[in-house]
């Protein structure tokens, strides 16, 4: 697996474990989308959109009005980018 996606799993078994000792309250479904699309490196901006848009339409009784809708996305995009995919150069000089 890439670093970045181990990084991100880390740190998600570390809020879980914080969150069942009552220290933290992260919002963990955001966080599970945005790994399944680093984890199966989905680079195409229209298929993570759909991803997304999934994501919520699946989680109605979760995400009730447009506010929360956004929000959700808001958190995605926020992890997609705290843990960005790794670049590889080839360029040989």
């Amino acid at each position: 697996m890439r670093q970045n996606v181990l990084q991100f799993k880390s740190d998600i078994k570390e809020w879980v474990a914080a969150y069942k000792e009552g220290k933290d309250n992260h919002w963990m479904h955001p966080i599970y989308c945005a790994y399944y699309i680093l984890k199966h490196q989905i680079s195409d901006p229209s298929k993570r959109e759909e991803i997304i848009q999934n994501d919520i339409d699946h989680s109605y009784k979760a995400l009730r009005n447009d506010w929360d809708k956004r929000y959700f996305r808001k958190v995605v995009d926020e992890y997609l980018r705290k843990y960005p995919e790794e670049t590889v150069c080839t360029d040989k000089q």
